[in-house]
């Protein structure tokens, strides 16, 4: 098996990120510390994706904000079998 690439590129206030997860809503990697919204223990699903995310910061006045566009989602695995 191969393992997909973990990617975080930024470019100006745009980034871009790619990683394989079980949360594939989330826009940030659920094995990153600190995020436990979107916890390894999904209960909505025990299959693998690959997601890639378009993130953009703006800010309107002194409030700053991350907008989001999933530009990918791939199913990797299928616990289930």
């Amino acid at each position: 098996m191969i393992t997909p690439p973990s990617v975080h590129l930024t470019v100006g206030s745009f980034h871009i990120r790619a990683f394989a997860t079980r949360t594939p809503n989330c826009r940030i990697p659920s094995t990153q510390p600190g995020n436990s919204f979107c916890s390894t223990n999904s209960i909505y699903s025990t299959d693998e994706y690959y997601v890639v995310w378009l993130l953009k910061q703006s800010r309107r006045g002194s409030v700053t904000f991350e907008e989001a566009r999933r530009l990918a989602l791939v199913r990797l695995r299928d616990d289930g079998r």
